[in-house]
């Protein structure tokens, strides 16, 4: 069907839902992670600003820009391929801020209503909260500006998608450096976005009063902890602890909708890394004995296996899956909290 586009809307601080800027909501690694993510949310306790980019260690070659707008249709929503996401520019508004104007296609019949599947709960609402940018030169992260803890972001029209329309809208980010002349765009929805190119717009907009930018420097050993997982980082390898209690029902190996968003942003990381092997490991509490546990551990390791390999976008990339029941504890079984942190399923890969 064709697609008609209504106009960016305006940038311009609103009122969102965050009731505290909480360090651990901030990281959005991929989520896009993300990395994270979105970043895609965790972390700027552990690692703050980021600083002067001429200290930061040598990073990854800068990716060829690709010619805008560039879509994706959505890899984790009901809609699938009838919805897409598309970037339409990423643009210097002055010498602080980018904009990023991002528009969103329903190929349904049906309009989308209160469509917030590109926020971050803590940052937004109906808006591209969720979204974030990293500089794949300086392997840094660039979280969405806020005011008062409030993501500076335009809402969808009517909070909704309209059938056979590509709505836009826009969220301001930190600039990097002079020199960057490209980003990857990190949704939770979709694979990641390599290559956008920055231009210059041809007008500058208001100062909105920003918070202090939140600049998330990736190449630092970091150790991430939220409800949902811990993210622990060297300088050659990542691993992600997955919560087996929100990845899975009790005695279950089948994934339930709570784990769509880790995996999603382990994938999104994934799909920026080198790795061309990635291990899984499943693990238990010491509740029950070894012929449960240890065929249990496995299964819940194979059905985050078969979620990776489907959300990564990146070819040539290999599982190694094994269940280890209760053997690997990484805390005493005394307690429940110590047994919930004992239920995970571990994902290790090369950075």
């Amino acid at each position: 069907m064709d697609m008609e586009h209504t106009p960016a809307l305006p940038t311009s601080p609103r009122a969102r839902l965050r009731a505290a800027a909480s360090a651990g909501a901030l990281l959005l690694l991929l989520t896009g992670c993300g990395l994270i993510g979105n970043t895609p949310e965790e972390e700027a306790d552990d690692t703050g600003d980021g600083g002067d980019t001429a200290n930061s260690t040598e990073g990854a070659a800068a990716q060829e820009a690709v010619e805008l707008p560039v879509g994706s249709t959505t890899t984790s929503t009901a809609w699938g391929p009838d919805l897409e996401v598309e970037i339409q520019a990423l643009e210097r508004v002055g010498s602080d801020a980018l904009r990023l104007t991002v528009g969103v296609g329903n190929h349904t019949t049906d309009d989308i209503r209160h469509f917030k599947n590109l926020r971050d709960n803590d940052l937004g609402g109906y808006d591209l909260s969720g979204l974030t940018l990293l500089d794949v030169t300086t392997d840094r992260q660039y979280l969405p500006l806020t005011v008062g803890g409030d993501c500076v972001c335009e809402e969808f029209p009517d909070r909704r998608i309209r059938a056979g329309v590509v709505e836009s809208t826009t969220v301001l980010f930190p600039a990097p450096p002079e020199g960057v002349e490209t980003m990857a765009v990190l949704t939770p929805i979709t694979a990641p976005f390599h290559g956008v190119p920055l231009t210059d717009a041809d007008e500058e907009i208001p100062d909105p009063g920003a918070d202090a930018p939140v600049i998330l420097d990736l190449t630092h050993p970091t150790d991430t902890v939220v409800a949902d997982y811990q993210r622990h980082e060297t300088d050659g390898e990542v691993t992600y602890e997955l919560a087996a209690d929100v990845l899975f029902e009790t005695d279950s190996a089948e994934l339930g909708d709570a784990a769509a968003q880790s995996l999603e942003r382990v994938a999104a990381e994934i799909d920026i890394s080198s790795a061309d092997r990635v291990s899984i490991d499943g693990h238990t509490d010491d509740t029950g004995d070894d012929s449960v546990n240890v065929p249990l551990s496995r299964e819940r390791a194979e059905a985050v296996e078969t979620a990776l390999n489907d959300l990564v976008d990146r070819s040539g990339v290999t599982y190694d899956v094994d269940g280890h029941g209760s053997a690997d504890p990484v805390t005493d079984n005394d307690t429940d909290e110590g047994r919930a942190q004992n239920r995970r399923v571990t994902v290790t890969f090369a950075k």
